[in-house]
């Protein structure tokens, strides 16, 4: 039914979806792990320094206000004025 080069073409493809798929899954779970590190780090920064965790709080809360206020203030807003963290990290 099959002949010879058209199964060794399908078995060449099908080897390389599975290659694909395997990479996908290893950079899936390498991503994982690289966030679970970031987030136990983080956490323990946070817990060493309760005034930063507040402060973070305190900023997103103020984004969080400024965002349900919608964003006409953006429209505005004097340019001059920064958000919250702006003002911390210019780059933002």
């Amino acid at each position: 039914m099959f002949d010879d080069e058209y199964y060794e073409d399908r078995l060449n493809l099908s080897e390389a979806q599975i290659r694909r798929h395997h990479q996908k899954e290893r950079f899936r779970r390498r991503n994982a792990e690289l966030l679970q590190q970031e987030l136990e780090l983080e956490d323990e920064l946070l817990q060493e320094n309760p005034e930063l965790a507040q402060q973070i709080h305190a900023l997103n809360a103020a984004e969080i206000q400024a965002q349900q206020a919608g964003f006409q203030h953006l429209f505005n807003a004097d340019s001059s004025k920064k958000s919250g963290w702006r003002s911390l990290f210019p780059g933002l």
